[in-house]
């Protein structure tokens, strides 16, 4: 057997180990997130899901997030993969978690800045949503090329992308609930994804400027 379909075959078993085991040992990072909410008056929040094993948790987490992103890229094939392309060029990913690092920072100083007038909340609204959606945009293209690269690595060629993603996304799963770990793997990826989205502007890979619009104008 070729040495990358067993490495593939290891991985997607670690992988589902990962997140069973975190749902058995209660090593995962985020239940702790959701348990202890409170609103002010100190009782809990009411999170509905709350209750729920974690194993459904994720399992429900990763078909809402596998079932978007295949949405997203049937619509909006071209974008990303040119977003995806970034990721080839192991040379930027240094500049691409830097960019994405610094915009969450502006994008935070902005939302606070808007929270402090109760004219400017619906903008905090809005930064919040920009930022979530651009990051997500941004993994989605990392966990499509993670997928592609493996896969052909493995000489597993013409697959369709949602088998891309879906192995890619099931890695980065895996990742996001180590112990102690998970929580800073999920910042330094959402990072990458938000500065490429920013660097290609969602994939459209244009210049920051009218000029090539109006050339386009002129033709």
């Amino acid at each position: 057997m070729n040495k990358w379909r067993l490495l593939i075959i290891m991985v997607v078993l670690t992988s589902l180990v990962l997140i069973v085991g975190a749902s058995i040992f209660n090593w995962n990072p985020w239940d702790s997130l959701t348990a202890g909410a409170h609103l002010r008056t100190g009782r809990p929040f009411p999170i509905p899901h709350n209750n729920a094993p974690f194993l459904i948790k994720i399992l429900a987490s990763f078909f809402a997030t596998f079932l978007f992103s295949v949405i997203v890229l049937y619509l909006f094939p071209r974008n990303i993969f040119r977003m995806s392309i970034e990721f080839s060029l192991t040379t930027e990913i240094l500049r691409q978690a830097l960019l994405g690092l610094l915009f969450f920072i502006l994008i935070g100083i902005g939302t606070i800045s808007a929270v402090l007038s109760i004219f400017t909340v619906p903008l905090a609204v809005c930064l919040v949503a920009l930022i979530f959606l651009s990051s997500f945009v941004g993994v989605m293209a990392f966990s499509l090329n993670l997928g592609r690269w493996l896969l052909e690595h493995a000489g597993w060629i013409e697959n369709p992308p949602p088998l891309y993603l879906g192995l890619g996304l099931l890695i980065l799963f895996a990742l996001f609930n180590l112990p102690f770990v998970g929580i800073l793997v999920l910042i330094v990826i959402a990072c990458i994804g938000l500065g490429t989205t920013i660097s290609t502007r969602f994939g459209a890979d244009q210049p920051w400027n009218f000029n090539s619009f109006v050339e386009e104008e002129k033709r």
